[in-house]
């Protein structure tokens, strides 16, 4: 079969790490896969031999327009059976555009999926035309609340091994005479990750201490999220 991705790749990024494992599973299974990616000076950087080892069209940005995609798919000799978007609202925040694509590939007779790394009730999900993958019960449920179902494939890490930690150990820390679990935040720091809400959420219901490891990515977003956990009292 042949399969078309459209997402990040060859980046420091979560999705486009996501994404290449899947690529090289279905790949191993015998299905042809090929990339259109986001064109971006991060890709050049940080591709691997190993990404290269799957054809990758770096051909569009989350600040351009996604019409780039649909003439390279309507031009290629050979039309890909099926396609599927690795989406994220920051990769694809015009829902018009991204709505318009999804439905001129689907007159192309292309079948499309499209996972959802994000999910929001501001976004309308229920109006794109191409069967929807989420990562969480919590994010089918938020979903389907607007009118959209959803598969759920739960969303895994590839284990590392440590030389300080055993399978099965939990982080913990021994502070003020308590001992409390510490609760790792990683991923990129950015407000659409809701990384304020998910500290705060963490930090009234159990006894932890927050650790954010991700790595900031809004001077601004970083500032204010200092600022509103230290007024929380909690932190």
């Amino acid at each position: 079969m042949n399969l078309l991705f459209i997402s990040t790749w060859g980046a420091k990024c979560g999705i486009a790490t996501y994404c290449a494992s899947l690529a090289h599973a279905l790949k191993s299974l015998g299905h042809n896969i090929s990339v259109l990616s986001e064109a971006t000076d991060i890709y050049s950087l940080n591709s691997t031999q190993t990404d290269r080892d799957i054809p990758n069209y770096p051909c569009w940005s989350r600040r351009g327009s996604l019409e780039t995609i649909y003439r390279m798919i309507k031009s290629s000799p050979v039309k890909p059976e099926v396609c599927h978007f690795q989406h994220e609202l920051g990769l694809f925040p015009n829902t018009e555009e991204f709505t318009t694509l999804v439905k001129k590939l689907g007159e192309l007779g292309i079948k499309q999926f499209a996972t959802y790394h994000t999910v929001s009730p501001e976004y309308s999900f229920s109006r794109v035309e191409a069967r929807a993958i989420v990562h969480s019960h919590e994010a089918a449920l938020v979903m389907s609340s607007l009118g959209c179902p959803s598969d759920v494939i739960y969303h895994g890490v590839t284990s590392q091994e440590s030389d300080t930690l055993n399978a099965g150990d939990s982080l913990k820390l021994t502070a003020r005479g308590q001992e409390y679990l510490i609760a790792l935040i990683p991923g990129f720091v950015v407000a659409n990750k809701r990384t304020l809400e998910i500290a705060l959420a963490i930090l009234r219901e159990t006894r932890h201490w927050v650790i954010i490891t991700g790595e900031p990515r809004d001077e601004m977003y970083s500032n204010l999220l200092i600022s509103k956990l230290n007024a929380s009292g909690l932190a």
